[in-house]
């Protein structure tokens, strides 16, 4: 049996797990993952098992000539293929050693899920999931997957294919293993860094010169406090950019490496390092918790270079002391100022190539690590690096009343421009950058408060010049320039975390629906930058955990979200053990002031056990759970203030249902669900999630625990909010559903609902109710960070829940009149009216005039109500995503696209690369003949379940499937429902 012969499928997206930085690898055990492609052209591949295969060699060398012999690792019967460990048979990750690691998936073609017996040749047996049973050396991972091919039925119904991945083991243990690797390698600043720090000043820049005979090969490790740009021999190395992020630097700081080699040249070379302030010493918050210098006060870097010299080992470049080192740095730099939130000022004029610049020996930041906490971990990065993920060109050109050219880009987004122009020596040209325009045509810049948002950049009369700031950002679809240089280009680059795509495709027959799943989109692009944060423009850019625990469940459509929140996730509980509370920040990395940073506060904090478990839920990482596990039990037990008497929370200051759009503009923290309402059942919510996370861990006390946690705080919630029978039954002749909860809200009733905290006998009842509240409101929302997520959810109930199908067709059709009806505020589509190509922080963040919201704190790229698109990829794109757990358990997926003819949403089209591969679901009603068509794309080693309007229609496994089915006269009835007319505005409920 030939491989070669015939490929069914292939493996796709070969992974280590846990990092999206292959080059730089500092986990000496890092997990695997695997997908496969649909099948070509047949249904039902199932893996029954796999081999791995490692050989390694040391960087620089070639792989035949100090290639390790190869450790080949047959698999236990599973079809698992995600977070697989790596083997205990194979060799641990090391320094300065390429791995090339070889997946061959062994599957067979069946229907449903099972396995069939494999007779293995002589001296072999099935691995364990631990990996310990290697097969050494003389049969390759080829061979030993054909071993697997003798089946007791026709051979073509298997199938062997197989992938590589290479990577490079980094710096293993921290600043010990910096400290073995490069003898004293300490990190280096200038002598006058921290005169002064309390403003900004020109950027400091390092330089050194060195030899070098020849190589094979080179690495440079590298981190900074502050943020980096190197160039060798005049050369950027690397496309990212505000290297090397933002963690809790006091307890983690992250390093790069970077593959140089063609970087080097024999002879002299010359390496160049601008470090900024960035967030580590920049101006980060607003108001009277704005501050500079949160994580230090002094910046500087530490790096390592390695030069592989072919057959005779290394030579080292270190940071460290001038005399020891070589290193020198200086006080000139064209970059005068930088901020993150006022701009970057640039005077091209400034040379320090022109040969008077003055280089004087560095300080060794000897006391760096004296920070009150252990050395902070060194790290390599696991989260995608920043780059330029797409252009954008200008749209219109606008002039302001006061004569000031105006660029409009078309498209809200976050990153900087780049120019091309010529002036001459001494021009100034400035660029100021907003979201939006005044009615009069004058850039809006009180949406910015303090930040300046503007860079600047003189010109040096040398010819045609080109420019990009280097160490800023900012959220932006104007651009100002003053003055208008005649012949000038412009282009913006948008930036942000260059996550994987996972929404490769949504289209539907609906244009402005279509429109807010590209604001959604766009939302995520710009506050996807090194941390997730709520908004990419104004004197704030912080990652606000409250935001990312309302999106998270949307956020893993939209990117492959596992390594970059891993990420922040870790430095979450950083920042939960600095505060010393056991409580985690409100943002995270923390930029606030104690003891307020780490105010407990329900939802917001809570994302340290929600979030983790969505990306449980999409990705199956156990590993996640289990590395956090302590701090969720720390959190619960120790870090939220509990009444006494319930168990519930004691009163306290609550963000609730924030920006609901009943609260008054300058208090939307007081909406009209009570805040401890929210609290209370988020709490419930929380401790129901540690319940189901102990099962997944097999921790037998804790789920004892936290069972009689749940079903405890559950009763007391219910004995709290529950409205008495006889309350209940207050107007038996009205036809008015009777009122549930003592919180009358859609949001109230959307968290009872979705959380499972009612009796089984009011579950139809809450539901009635909030059809009722919403119908009342005109079809509007009345919802804030804690009701938008769940609304959509709660109106259409759930399968499982006590309504007839004509009932849930009734209240999906519902659902689709709150998103698609209203377009006026407060609904999702009217920003889509009003031209937003983002999501509002605000309902009304621009009013219909054209006039922003001028609270003081209004947003127009602010991610958390975008969180709608779950419900919009699972109704309208029809593919939802369900995790069973177990061995052979893993994601599978539920196609159950719901028409609704009232809103023409007659037809759609979602392509969704998912950790198993890429799914795709493309459906339309036919009227002629009253039926649904349904195309569905399956990858292999999965299976899913189709339903039509809410029914089972047919399970299925990998492949491509075209399913029709038949509408009934009953369900056509509630497609074209047509509820109530809308009248203009709403009513508060």
């Amino acid at each position: 049996m030939n491989m070669a012969d015939r490929q069914p499928l292939e493996i796709t997206n070969l992974r280590l797990s846990n990092t999206s930085n292959l080059l730089g690898v500092d986990d000496p055990t890092p997990p695997i993952s695997w997908s496969y492609s649909s099948p070509h052209s047949s249904h039902g591949w199932w893996q029954q098992t796999y081999v791995l295969s490692l050989r390694s060699w040391g960087i620089g060398d070639t792989p035949e000539a100090d290639s390790l012999r190869p450790v080949n690792i047959l698999g236990p019967r599973t079809s698992s293929s995600e977070n697989i460990q790596w083997p205990r048979a194979f060799p641990k990750v090391e320094a300065g050693r390429v791995y090339e690691l070889s997946v061959v998936g062994v599957l067979t073609r069946h229907d449903q899920r099972e396995y069939f017996t494999l007779k293995l040749g002589d001296g072999w047996e099935f691995g364990t999931p631990e990996g310990d049973l290697p097969r050494r050396g003389e049969v390759s991972p080829v061979a030993l997957a054909e071993e697997l091919g003798k089946l007791d039925h026709a051979a073509s119904d298997t199938v062997m294919t197989t992938a590589v991945l290479t990577f490079e083991g980094a710096l293993i243990g921290g600043f010990g293993a910096w400290s073995k690797r490069a003898i004293g390698v300490m990190p280096i600043s200038t002598p006058w860094d921290s005169e002064g720090w309390e403003k900004p000043k020109p950027v400091s820049v390092f330089r050194n010169f060195f030899d070098i005979d020849a190589l094979s090969a080179a690495r440079l490790h590298i981190t900074a406090f502050g943020v980096y740009k190197v160039f060798i021999n005049g050369r950027a190395i690397s496309q990212s950019t505000m290297d090397p992020g933002w963690t809790e630097y006091k307890l983690r700081i992250s390093y790069q490496t970077y593959d140089v080699s063609n970087y080097l040249t024999p002879g002299e070379n010359v390496v160049t390092v601008y470090v900024a302030d960035g967030w580590y010493r920049g101006r980060l918050s607003s108001g009277w918790e704005a501050r500079r210098g949160i994580f230090g006060v002094e910046t500087g870097f530490l790096s390592i270079i390695e030069i592989y010299r072919p057959g005779e080992g290394r030579t080292i470049v270190r940071t460290g002391s001038s005399d020891s080192t070589g290193w020198k740095c200086t006080k000139v730099c064209p970059i005068q100022q930088t901020e993150i939130y006022d701009g970057e000022q640039h005077d091209s004029r400034i040379d320090i190539e022109d040969g008077t610049t003055t280089w004087e020996d560095v300080k060794v930041m000897a006391d760096i690590w004296q920070t009150g906490y252990s050395t902070p971990a060194l790290q390599a990065s696991v989260a995608p690096p920043i780059t330029c993920t797409g252009l954008l060109s200008v749209q219109k050109y606008i002039v302001s009343p006061s004569g000031k050219k105006i660029l409009d880009f078309g498209q809200n987004t976050a990153g900087r421009v780049v120019i091309k122009g010529s002036a001459p020596s001494g021009t100034k040209i400035t660029f100021v950058h907003v979201e939006l325009l005044e009615p009069d045509g004058t850039p809006c810049t009180g949406l910015l408060r303090e930040a300046k948002a503007t860079d600047s950049y003189i010109f040096n009369g040398s010819g045609v010049e080109e420019w990009e700031p280097q160490f800023t950002f900012h959220g932006f679809r104007y651009v100002q320039v003053d003055p208008w240089i005649e012949g000038l280009e412009v282009t913006a680059k948008v930036y942000g975390s260059n996550l994987p795509i996972g929404l490769m495709k949504f289209n539907s027959s609906h244009r402005e629906l279509n429109r807010l799943v590209e604001n959604i989109r766009w939302s995520a692009r710009a506050n996807f930058l090194s941390v997730c944060t709520d908004c990419p423009q104004r004197d704030e850019r912080l990652g606000w955990t409250g935001d990312i625990n309302a999106f998270g469940p949307t956020a893993v459509y939209i990117f492959d979200c596992q390594t970059f929140l891993r990420s922040w996730l870790q430095s979450l509980v950083d920042g939960q053990k600095i505060g010393g509370k056991n409580c985690p920040p409100l943002v995270s990395p923390n930029a606030l002031r104690p003891p307020g940073s780490h105010r407990p506060t329900a939802l917001w904090q809570d994302v340290l056990v929600t979030l983790p478990w969505y990306l449980y839920q999409t990705y199956g990482d156990i590993s996640l759970l289990r590395g956090l596990y302590s701090s969720m039990v720390d959190y619960h037990t120790k870090g939220i203030p509990k009444d006494s008497g319930t168990g519930l929370w004691a009163p306290s200051f609550q963000f609730g249902d924030w920006l609901d759009p009943t609260a008054p503009p300058g208090r939307p923290d007081l909406p009209a669900t009570h805040p401890m309402f929210v609290a209370n059942t988020w709490l419930c919510n929380i401790t129901k999630t540690l319940w189901k996370i102990a099962a997944v861990l097999q921790d037998q006390e804790g789920i004892r625990q936290w069972e009689a946690e749940a079903l405890t705080l559950t009763s007391k919630w219910q004995s709290q909010y529950i409205l008495p029978t006889a309350a209940r039954l207050a107007n038996p002749g009205s036809t008015e559903p009777p009122k549930i909860l003592t919180q009358d809200t859609q949001t109230a009733l959307s968290l009872a609902l979705n959380f499972g905290l009612l009796p089984e006998d009011l579950i139809k009842p809450a539901i009635n109710r909030l059809h009722h509240l919403v119908v009342g409101n005109n079809y509007h929302l009345s919802t804030g960070f804690a009701g938008t997520p769940e609304l959509l959810h709660a109106i259409c109930a759930s399968p499982s829940s006590p309504l007839s199908p004509e009932e849930n067709l009734n209240s999906v059709s519902l659902a689709y009149k709150v998103l698609l009806g209203p377009r006026t505020p407060p609904s999702w589509l009217y920003p889509v009216t009003m031209g937003a190509t983002t999501i509002w922080e605000r309902w009304d963040a621009v009013k219909p005039d054209g006039r922003a919201n001028t609270s003081g704190m209004t947003s127009l790229n602010h991610y958390a109500y975008g969180s709608v698109g779950k419900w919009i990829f699972e109704t309208v794109g029809g593919i939802k995503m369900r995790y069973l757990g177990g061995q052979d358990g893993g994601l599978t997926f539920i196609f159950n696209p719901i028409p609704n003819l009232e809103h023409g949403i007659t037809w759609s089209e979602m392509v969704y690369n998912s950790p198993k591969g890429i799914v795709a679901c493309n459906w339309k009603y036919e009227s002629s003949g009253q039926k649904i068509v349904i195309e569905i794309v399956l990858p292999g080693n999965c299976e899913g379940e189709v339903m039509v309007l809410g029914q089972p229609l047919k399970k299925i496994g990998a492949g491509k499937w075209v399913l029709t089915t038949s509408v009934k006269d009953s369900e056509l009835r509630f497609l074209q429902k047509k509820t109530d007319g809308l009248s203009e505005g709403w009513v508060m409920v």
